[in-house]
């Protein structure tokens, strides 16, 4: 969707159209503040003063149309430059995330000794996606996951698990989680990209698990590079 810089809608796609809801007329002139629950202007504004100031910025938030279930909403806006080099407003591109907010939420029902253990674990631990349009997309992820790869933990929570491994290595990720699909637990060993470029070893340990009906992926990840460094060193010795 087309923002001007006042945050009322100048256009969008027929996806748009349909997924919001309403017609194209009803559309134009909209705000986001008028297209999602009220409570969510908290984080709207300030995402609409960012991307105005020329940086990307990113929302959650909860839309409901009459007769329908609600739908959660994960929003990239970029600015929208004039033929000057003037802000004249943004656009706004939406994800459903319906599915990852519930099994983020079922996560969050869990026991809380779980919950102490997936955060204060040294091996990185995520939990991915593992069917459906959103298979390989990283639901939840621990803090030792967000410093290994150098990211935020909000950031992580908007990739693909294949976003984090090498060229060679993310060409095999659909088969990896068709395999534990099948029921298999794997153990492998992985090339990962951290934010900064720098690639690294990693041993994953891998199998299925099932929240809420759904199936996902839980996942550990060891970063090995010292014990690769041993291994040539030994090998030199």
């Amino acid at each position: 969707m087309l923002f001007d810089r006042q945050g009322r809608c100048l256009k969008t796609n027929r996806t748009g159209i349909y997924i919001m809801g309403h017609s194209a007329t009803e559309m134009g002139g909209k705000t986001l503040n008028e297209i999602f629950k009220a409570e969510f202007s908290s984080v709207i504004q300030p995402a609409v003063e960012k991307v105005l100031s020329g940086e990307r910025s990113y929302f959650d938030a909860v839309q409901t149309v009459p007769g329908q279930p609600a739908i959660v909403w994960n929003a990239v806006l970029n600015p929208y430059y004039d033929q000057d080099g003037n802000i004249s407003g943004f656009v706004g591109i939406f994800s459903d995330i319906t599915a990852r907010a519930s099994a983020e939420e079922a996560l969050r029902d869990s026991e809380e000794k779980y919950r102490i253990l997936f955060e204060s674990a040294s091996d990185a631990i995520f939990v991915i996606d593992a069917e459906g349009p959103y298979a390989g997309s990283i639901v939840s992820a621990n803090n030792a996951a967000a410093r290994m790869h150098g990211y935020e933990l909000e950031e992580l929570q908007r990739m693909r698990i294949a976003d984090l491994d090498t060229p060679e290595f993310s060409r095999q990720a659909v088969e990896r989680i068709g395999q534990i699909l099948s029921g298999n637990h794997l153990s492998f060993e992985v090339e990962h990209i951290r934010r900064n470029g720098s690639s690294f070893p990693v041993e994953v340990t891998a199998g299925p698990i099932t929240i809420k009906g759904h199936r996902y992926i839980l996942a550990f990840d060891r970063d090995i590079t010292d014990r690769k460094h041993a291994l040539e060193a030994l090998s030199m010795s």
